[in-house]
């Protein structure tokens, strides 16, 4: 690597009038509003020099860290373990061709590389069978400055990519070296290895972007193996579909992740079409025996709104929190659904249903039903603030004003459906947070007015477009007016 004195002499000797304390602040500057600390001090002089109308030519054949890269350098040789692997990228050259490129992350330690491959040697990754962990030797690449001004490793027709074997790799971290558990991520980082345990089944999504382009999301909850601590997930453009396949509570390792600080405190994940992934142990599918009888004792927590079903009889809906802590979507039908009403709010009770799902439960003879005696206490459900609403998997149960009149729409889905939509706004005292309302639910928000004191139950947190939170209502929630 060049030394900054002599880079130094050489752009004042080709600048008249430029002096030494001019070219190191701008290499500050460079290197605090560019580089994002990336650029080392010769790195930000080749970025000068550039702005200055020079160009800096310093081939490097010597065998560099992955620390030491710096925009400008040639000839390039590094060692170091592939962290994950974009998807190959086709694009139109200017002579109407059409080329390819890869992008790779190295590591090696608390080190990181950003690596593009170019046309043929983007093929490198299934012709070599390349995938994280594995140890790789470039040679004769050149370093370039990124979009963010941070250096990025090219490798054309001139360059190789060679595994190298355990031995030579011997001395450079591997993944576990690197990995993480999700308590452990307090601050902004990049290029994280996250272990984990998969708490929610991964939900896809697309949206249109300002430009027409379509993007997609795919959100879930992790957990941390050693805590019950939960952190959310989201990986933007992601294009296999192994991950939607991963069962709840395996075991895995996230790849290539970076954390972002919620504004109201706490930590996110996110991800791209570069993020990879590696089961570690597959979680034990709970396999629901449909139809099977289930006796429940717990607590109601909340319940809906009385309904018909589609074969005509009366339903009504409740969440109930088990003696187990579990929490339990119960239906109840028929004759169990008119028995509702004789039963007090937030009663402890024993019922014998049907299990539909894990945790949904159907009822249909008043029989079945009846309140406890002495049970232990399963405690007050936690009433949370709205700063604090980002876990879309569990209920939200809060106390809050109204902030606007409810207002009622008429809406089309892509299927051509109509439905009908509420909306209101609502605060308390740490922000505000939409409520929406569909279908036959718009009765619990409809006719709201400002000020109004309210109970929420049982709603949920989803995220539109804008990842903004919101809540909606369920088929068990509530919402109570408070005088």
């Amino acid at each position: 690597m060049p030394e900054i004195r002599k880079l130094l002499d050489d752009i004042m000797a080709r600048r008249n009038g430029t002096t030494e304390p001019e070219l190191l602040g701008l290499m500050n500057d460079k290197k605090s509003k560019v580089g994002g600390g990336y650029l080392t001090d010769q790195g930000a002089l080749f970025l000068v020099a550039s702005d200055l109308g020079i160009t800096l030519d310093y081939s490097n054949t010597q065998k560099l860290a992955l620390k030491d890269l710096f925009v400008g350098a040639n000839e390039v040789t590094v060692i170091g373990r592939i962290l994950s692997i974009y998807p190959l990228k086709v694009y139109d050259k200017k002579n109407g061709s059409r080329g390819k490129l890869r992008r790779l992350w190295l590591f090696d330690g608390e080190e990181r590389a950003r690596v593009t491959l170019w046309d043929e040697k983007a093929d490198l990754v299934e012709s070599d069978s390349l995938e994280p962990d594995m140890a790789i030797r470039i040679k004769k690449g050149s370093v370039k400055a990124g979009l963010d001004g941070s250096p990025v490793l090219n490798v054309g027709s001139r360059g190789t990519v060679e595994t190298i074997d355990y031995v030579e790799g011997g001395n450079l971290s591997t993944l576990s070296d690197v990995r993480l558990m999700p308590k452990d991520v307090t601050q902004l980082r990049k290029g994280l290895v996250i272990e984990c345990i998969v708490r929610s089944q991964p939900k896809y999504s697309e949206f249109q972007r300002s430009d027409g382009t379509t993007g997609s999301l795919t959100q879930f909850m992790i957990g941390d193996p050693k805590t019950n601590t939960e952190t959310r997930v989201v990986i933007w453009d992601y294009q296999g579909k192994d991950l939607m396949q991963i069962p709840v509570n395996s075991k895995m390792s996230l790849l290539n992740v970076k954390s972002k600080i919620l504004p109201r405190g706490g930590i996110e994940l996110h991800g791209d079409s570069g993020t990879n992934f590696k089961v570690i142990e597959v979680g034990r599918k709970i396999n629901v025996d449909r139809g099977k009888e289930i006796k429940l004792t717990g607590k109601i927590l909340t319940w809906g709104m009385p309904r018909t079903a589609r074969s005509g009889v009366p339903s009504i809906q409740a969440l109930m929190i088990s003696t187990e802590y579990k929490l339990f979507n119960l239906i109840l039908l028929g004759k169990a659904a008119e028995r509702a009403p004789f039963l007090k709010p937030e009663s402890m009770i024993e019922l014998t249903g049907r299990q539909v799902e894990e945790l949904k439960v159907i009822c249909d003879n008043d029989l079945q039903i009846r309140e406890a005696g002495e049970l232990p206490s399963l405690g007050d459900v936690k009433i949370s603030k709205i700063d604090q609403l980002d876990d879309e998997t569990l209920p939200v149960f809060a106390d809050v004003i109204a902030l606007s009149s409810t207002s009622v729409t008429d809406i089309t889905t892509k299927d051509g459906e109509s439905v009908t939509r509420a909306e209101i706004l609502v605060g308390d005292e740490t922000g505000e947070i939409r409520v929406t309302a569909w279908r036959e639910d718009i009765k619990l928000i409809e006719g709201i007015q400002p000020g109004q004191r309210l109970k929420l139950k049982g709603l949920q947190v989803r995220r539109g477009e804008d990842r903004v939170p919101a809540l909606t209502t369920k088929a068990y929630s509530a919402v109570i007016w408070e005088s």
